[in-house]
């Protein structure tokens, strides 16, 4: 006979032995056990918790993916994947020095783990630090020569310092790499504007819509193309 849950089978033998020693005892019979009686304690291992807490992330409990994570951690200390997920949930919480503490916990166990530069460096940006974060994804770029999306965050500090020209470099490289991201289109339009190149701009807007278009989010492409009317007309 094929066992599904060989633990729900193990722990319902248990209680028909036990049931027997209670009945026959009572009854003034003296059971004969061959088999010494074992009680069988599932644990829950680190890796289970950070499962769980990953079943939490995927329906937005942040909350409650951050408590299976501290468990994950509490029974195994450098548990490089739970410090990167629980600093992924603090992102989404908006908890931005929480998650780099956790990234920057992931880099000292692992410094070449690149996604870790890279997510330090969005959380960065979040608080407005900026050149500590272009240094984060230099790093991720430096370990990843085509990690496209670490160009369009670079871009985007360097904006953000009004260094305009290495931001358009960094997007055009990003281009380069996954042209069909539409935010990168969108951050070099941005950039663009701030150069005075309304032209450009516009066909990145564009370019942008389409790609919003294409993937089903219309009211961003909807946006955008009101965006592009205003500027057609100024």
């Amino acid at each position: 006979m094929k066992i599904d849950h060989p633990a729900r089978a193990m722990t319902s033998n248990f209680i028909s032995v036990v049931f027997l020693v209670i009945f026959t005892t009572l009854n003034g019979i003296a059971p004969a056990i061959s088999q010494p009686l074992y009680t069988f304690i599932a644990q829950t291992s680190a890796e289970d918790f950070n499962r769980r807490g990953m079943e939490k992330i995927k329906s937005r409990d942040f909350l409650g993916a951050i408590e299976y994570f501290n468990q994950a951690i509490a029974l195994k200390p450098n548990y490089i994947a739970a410090y990167f997920n629980r600093g992924f949930a603090r992102i989404e919480l908006q908890d931005f020095t929480g998650a780099i503490e956790d990234f920057t916990h992931v880099i000292k166990i692992n410094p070449g783990f690149v996604k870790a530069y890279y997510e330090r460096g969005f959380a960065l940006i979040e608080l407005g630090k900026y050149p500590e974060a272009i240094e984060d994804f230099t790093q991720a770029i430096n370990l990843d020569p085509n990690f496209g999306d670490a160009y369009n965050e670079r871009g985007y500090a360097y904006a953000k310092q009004k260094n305009y020209q290495a931001a358009i470099a960094d997007y055009n490289r990003a281009i380069e790499l996954i042209p069909e991201n539409p935010i990168v289109y969108l951050n070099r339009g941005n950039t663009r504007i701030a150069l005075g190149d309304k032209p450009g701009a516009i066909a990145d807007f564009q370019k942008a819509s389409d790609l919003f278009t294409t993937q089903g989010n219309m009211a961003l492409s909807q946006q955008i193309q009101q965006l592009i009317k205003k500027l057609q007309q100024e």
